[in-house]
């Protein structure tokens, strides 16, 4: 699995870091000896999502269980939220500023020794942001897929945000492949950096033989002729897996945990080309499939990572960034190895 990258792009100063993604920070799935292998520096750890549904109107629709302090002290965090883009489109330009407050006091709940974490938007008022003993967080991180129609609205959250953190607190904000491309149309967001992501390049509830995870054809139709970003940029790669079933041609389900070894050895399936189809009535992960429905491996190689580096380095002009795989999972880390993991990191250096 090793491979070698080659590039006449000038040396880089690179931190090791890693987003968690998990719903639960524990022991178990926290592996201290494997982030000491990693020489990971950074955690951009999710601490809640927030989204909108019917009737509820606009609320976190998951929050991080378990508590942050398990984190080792010689890792810089990063508390990350996940805002979805529909949120945006469902508030009113006039709520933003209610949006923005009650987003920093479900942050504070984290950080506040007092408060247990908070599973709800609050409207409590709060001053700023103190992060108490964890003097280390430097940075804080919102993930959103904004487009045209939201730019002018989530724009206006992050600089809300800005005005209750510290000074010494940035803010940072992911940066999809089409904001590149399109950067005139989604506009350049009013933050401190942002955080390439090399990945999720399709829509997985599409119906194609493709990798949605990362497709070389796609992201260079992106990437192709783009000048470096006007943001200073970070990189996110992918290391995770999952499996994508369809039934009559059309997205069923999405399941985690499905690597291509189970799926090759499972006698409940049969290879049919690109696809597995499923050659009985099965339940898996309380789901229910019947006999022809279909099942896509995606997962990431060391070629993927290798192409997702040579296809970043155009659009990043700083020479300091952070290079962050998505996400700790001690289970895939093995699969890819660490060893190639380190030889990313190397090849920017």
């Amino acid at each position: 699995m090793l491979f070698l990258f080659k590039s006449s792009n000038r040396p880089k100063v690179i931190f090791e870091s890693f987003y968690f993604w998990k719903n639960t920070l524990a022991e178990n799935t926290l592996d201290t000896n494997l982030l000491n292998e990693l020489k990971v520096k950074k955690l951009y750890i999710k601490l809640f999502d927030i989204g909108w549904r019917e009737g509820e109107g606009v609320l976190p629709i998951s929050s991080l269980a378990g508590d942050i302090r398990l984190i080792p002290s010689y890792i810089e965090l990063v508390p990350t939220v996940f805002i979805t883009n529909e949120a945006f489109i469902k508030t009113p330009k006039s709520d933003i500023q209610i949006l923005s407050r009650n987003v920093f006091n479900s942050l504070k709940h984290y950080f506040d020794e007092s408060l247990p974490a908070s599973k709800s938007l609050s409207n409590e008022k709060q001053d700023k942001l103190d992060f108490n003993r964890f003097s280390k967080v430097k940075e804080i991180q919102i993930d959103c897929d904004w487009s045209e129609k939201t730019r002018e609205k989530y724009f206006q959250l992050l600089k809300n945000l800005k005005t209750f953190l510290p000074d010494s607190v940035k803010i940072s904000v992911t940066i999809r492949l089409h904001q590149v491309k399109y950067r005139a149309k989604t506009g350049v967001p009013p933050v401190d950096k942002g955080m390439l992501m090399m990945y999720n390049i399709l829509n997985p509830t599409e119906f194609n033989e493709r990798n949605s995870i990362f497709d070389e054809k796609e992201a260079r139709s992106y990437l192709k002729n783009q000048k470096a970003y006007p943001l200073t940029l970070d990189l996110a790669l992918p290391l995770f897996s999952w499996a994508i079933t369809y039934r009559h041609n059309k997205f069923f389900e999405l399941l985690n945990g499905v690597t291509r070894y189970e799926a090759d050895n499972a006698k409940w399936l049969e290879k049919n080309n690109r696809f597995y189809m499923f050659n009985r009535d099965t339940v898996l992960q309380n789901h229910y499939f019947r006999m022809g429905d279909l099942l896509k491996i995606e997962d990431v190689t060391p070629s993927v990572l290798r192409t997702c580096t040579e296809l970043a380095r155009p659009i990043i002009g700083n020479d300091t960034l952070n290079i962050s795989f998505f996400h700790f999972d001690s289970n895939l880390i093995h699969d890819i190895t660490p060893t190639v993991i380190q030889k990313v990191y190397k090849t920017w250096r």
